[in-house]
């Protein structure tokens, strides 16, 4: 492992103007050629970025860790390799998010003090990152899968540009690779507990979207994922028959989401004993191209953990957490946030 003192990811920019991996109308297509990224700003001025011009930037970052040479090139040449490798949905391929991701998790988590990388290049085994010598970190991203099994294909932005679709259809296949990833991390921990990663400290869960990231909507604060944290359903009102007066309000409870197959899978990971050893999930909609911040990255911290998450260690970072009413809100700092239950 090795100590990060990572300067700030910068956002790719051309002529000041910030980029925004969008879709905002039928006529604004992504452009692809000679591995170029044709995006469109929120003024809808066009602006091109090469997915190699990314890939110094992320590797710029490594440079700026006390990182052993080795790694520092091991890392670079496999993004390097990944560039070229797109996936179903998405320019490149699952591999390059995933790469991608835990660089720009490592930039992200050293504003909350020591953040340790694992040094890939000697194949050791262990955590992809730890904080403060406490919090053994996984990154993982979702990925799409095979687009055309599970149906996902006719729900992909790319194909629905001014169609109207079912979003919760559409969000249960995505629902679904949340929860794979998500297990895939638990499975990873229980592989290597009391081993390379300890069982008296908390283990952390970092999440992406991946290339997933234009296609889900996160809503406010990271709260669609408490569908599959803790079953959210449909919003509803109960209503007293008798004076028509509104008596209470919240959301449904799923038990299950119905995949592609038939098969159902539990959306209440928080609430299962399987997950216990997981401490928390830290979860970012950003897209590959934006910087993780505090907008843009949430703590959900699990309240039957084994092992507990202190606050007061991610100060500024929104976070969810179980209440002493038995509800799960957000929360910055101490204070309950606007918009969000």
């Amino acid at each position: 492992m090795a100590v990060c003192n990572a300067k700030k990811l910068r956002s790719a920019r051309n002529g000041g103007a910030n980029v925004a991996f969008v879709y905002l109308q039928e006529n604004n297509e992504i452009i692809i050629n000679n591995g170029r990224f044709c995006l469109v700003t929120q003024n809808g001025k066009e602006i091109c970025v090469e997915i190699k011009e990314y890939t110094e930037l992320l590797i710029s970052v490594l440079r700026s860790c006390d990182l052993p040479q080795k790694e520092i090139t091991y890392r670079s040449d496999n993004l390097k390799q990944a560039e070229n490798k797109p996936s179903s949905i998405s320019i490149v391929g699952n591999r390059y998010h995933d790469l991608a991701h835990e660089i720009k998790s490592l930039n992200f988590l050293q504003q909350f003090g020591k953040t340790q990388i694992s040094c890939d290049y000697a194949h050791k085994p262990g955590s992809d990152l730890i904080l403060n010598d406490k919090y053994y970190i996984e990154c993982v991203c979702a990925s799409a899968g095979d687009v055309r099994i599970s149906g996902f294909e006719k729900y992909c932005t790319k194909n629905t540009l001014g169609k109207v679709i079912d979003y919760n259809e559409k969000a249960n296949i995505l629902y679904s690779r949340l929860t794979t990833a998500i297990k895939a991390k638990r499975d990873f921990y229980e592989e290597r507990k009391g081993r390379s990663i300890p069982t008296d400290k908390p283990y952390i869960i970092f999440l992406g979207l991946g290339s997933l990231a234009n296609e889900m909507f996160a809503e406010d604060n990271g709260f669609a994922l408490t569908s599959i944290l803790f079953g959210r359903g449909n919003p509803q009102i109960i209503i007293n028959s008798k004076t028509g007066a509104v008596v209470d309000s919240g959301y449904s409870h799923n038990f299950k989401i119905n995949k592609w197959n038939g098969s159902a899978i539990d959306c209440n990971v928080f609430c299962s004993q399987d997950y216990c050893c997981v401490s928390a999930i830290l979860f970012t909609d950003a897209d590959l191209f934006t910087p993780y911040s505090s907008n843009n990255t949430f703590l959900f911290i699990n309240p039957f953990a084994d092992v507990r998450v202190l606050k007061k260690d991610f100060k500024g970072l929104v976070y969810w957490s179980a209440n002493p009413d038995e509800t799960y809100s957000a929360r910055r700092n101490g204070h309950k946030c606007i918009n969000t239950p």
